[in-house]
């Protein structure tokens, strides 16, 4: 029999025990009655299984995540005329201000056009447009590695910490976005 297959159970004594966070109660009745959040969370997730193959729909997934979290955060606007939803890059840039400092927050700030590019236009960024192995140089990363590491994984990491405060509680009470511009989508 090889050495992979268990064939019984480890005892009881043999299981380790992982300690629960006390917060996760209380998110997980959220996440049953709140289908925003669980709609985020799934975005995330799809993110997750994509983000080494897909990286461009990687990003996709995880500015939807935070996208939602902004309706958490902030009271959408909608347009008087047409009712189309006003101000989403803003929103999003905002709600991705409340986990990433100045430096990474402009950083990550062309996520949403990149996100925008790819959904609209069907623009690939990262590793899927070099089927194979990608060119490597010691004294440079390409275009396509920095999407994949830097910016995905950031977006990745915001709304990790996004999601991570709406099912704690810890998001900011829910306000409007002051608009230095009206009128605009």
């Amino acid at each position: 029999m090889s050495k992979d297959i268990v064939t019984d159970p480890p005892e009881i004594s043999q299981v380790k025990t992982v300690e629960v966070p006390s917060w996760v109660n209380a998110a997980w009745k959220k996440l049953n009655t709140h289908k925003k959040l669980e709609s985020a969370i799934s975005m995330y997730m799809e993110g997750l299984r994509m983000e080494i193959d897909h990286p461009s729909m990687a990003l996709v997934s995880f500015v939807s995540a935070i996208e939602v979290v902004s309706l958490m955060v902030f009271h959408p606007n909608r347009c008087s005329e047409c009712g189309n939803y006003m101000e989403i890059s803003r929103r999003f840039r905002a709600t991705l201000a409340l986990v990433a400092g100045d430096t990474t927050a402009e950083y990550l700030r062309p996520a949403y056009d990149s996100r925008s590019r790819t959904v609209h236009r069907g623009a690939l960024y990262g590793g899927e447009l070099i089927p194979g192995v990608s060119p490597f140089s010691m004294f440079m990363v390409s275009p396509e590695s920095e999407f994949q590491i830097g910016m995905v994984r950031g977006i990745r990491s915001a709304a990790r910490s996004l999601l991570l405060m709406a099912v704690q509680g810890t998001l900011p009470v829910r306000s409007r976005l002051r608009s230095p511009q009206s009128g605009t989508h």
